[in-house]
């Protein structure tokens, strides 16, 4: 079980740019690749003019438990601070669905995988 933040004006498409967003849908996504929604999440401003690394800090820290971030459109000082939390952002223009859902497919794809040993 992993958590997505999505950037999304509707609900239903991420359409929202990081620094610009006043909330996140936060999603809880199964090992099955099922998810609900289970929160709104009011987000702290990662731009106010210019960019700061502390209000940047602000808005990691705002999204420590996530796994994922899924926004419109981000910066790369963005990026490398979220990172460095061991959070994924991902900017695209699609349905908040198809978005999770091909996050799950990478998810798979790229997760370790665990070999077992027996001894005879």
């Amino acid at each position: 079980m992993y958590k997505v933040a999505v950037a999304t004006s509707d609900g239903k498409n991420v359409d929202t740019h990081f620094g610009h967003a006043e909330d996140f849908t936060i999603f809880t996504v199964e090992d099955d690749g099922s998810f609900r929604e289970t929160e709104r999440r009011k987000a702290v401003p990662a731009c106010g003019g210019e960019c700061e690394a502390d209000s940047m800090e602000q808005a990691a820290e705002n999204l420590k438990d996530v796994e994922y971030v899924l926004v419109a459109r981000i910066g790369p000082n963005a990026v490398k601070t979220l990172a460095r939390r061991g959070i994924t952002a991902f900017d695209v223009v699609m349905s908040v669905g198809e978005a999770i859902n091909r996050i799950h497919i990478y998810r798979t794809k790229t997760a370790p995988k665990i070999v077992q040993h027996t001894c005879k």
